[in-house]
């Protein structure tokens, strides 16, 4: 493991892989954690975006952070964050992303004009009953045989990981990826040169609107799966 003493590194350009331009990356979900490796693979990585592959259950991408507008209540996005002292990593990531409505622009840039000009913070988190605990700890919807495979890959050192395929840690199986889009099995044959990436999504998948005043309601109808 290299460290590095400042954010010097953060301002420098990698080389580009030795063999980058051969492999794929295939990254499972569509939330941050998921959308920023496909970022630094394109960046940092230097991989050609139509190399990075990315899949999403639901109908609407962003994990957590998807934006939907619910019909006389507003548009709300519902792993929405305010900006804390020390987001060096968010930052950096955001100041490589071009603004989609100004040239010129990151989103960094957009982020800091609007965090300026309407500066917002929140006292509140997802509850039900006014406060009351909603007894959510703990409940991922895994088994306890992926709870384990994941425990397993978790205290894996890297040294263990070096030749394993993804189908070391989780089930049996050929090497692929099986996908289930609009009722239908596909499979996605997987090389040497294939990189997987698997996101478990983020705490406010069964999250409801409410506002500063009033606690959000407990829907477990909004997403059956969610956790």
């Amino acid at each position: 493991m290299y460290y590095a003493s400042g954010n010097y590194e953060a301002f420098a350009r990698p080389r580009k892989p030795e063999g980058v331009g051969s492999k794929s990356a295939y990254i499972i979900g569509t939330g941050l954690a998921a959308l920023t490796a496909a970022c630094y693979l394109v960046r940092d990585g230097q991989m050609s975006g139509d190399r990075v592959h990315v899949f999403e259950k639901d109908s609407i991408p962003g994990g957590a952070c998807d934006g939907y507008e619910y019909p006389g209540l507003g548009y709300v996005m519902r792993g929405g964050r305010e900006m804390d002292n020390h987001f060096e990593v968010m930052w950096d990531l955001f100041r490589s992303i071009p603004s989609i409505e100004t040239d010129g622009v990151s989103v960094l840039d957009e982020y800091y004009w609007l965090n300026k000009k309407d500066p917002n913070y929140s006292l509140m988190r997802a509850t039900v009953n006014r406060g009351q605990d909603a007894h959510t700890d703990g409940k991922f919807g895994l088994s306890d045989k992926g709870a384990l495979e994941i425990i397993h890959l978790f205290f894996a050192s890297d040294e263990k990981l070096y030749d394993k395929r993804i189908t070391n840690f989780f089930g049996q199986g050929g090497s692929g990826l099986q996908l289930l889009a609009d009722g239908h099995t596909e499979f996605v044959d997987l090389t040497e040169n294939d990189l997987v990436f698997i996101t478990n999504g983020g705490c406010v998948e069964n999250s409801s609107l409410s506002s500063q005043n009033p606690p959000a309601s407990f829907h477990t109808e909004i997403k059956p799966s969610g956790g």
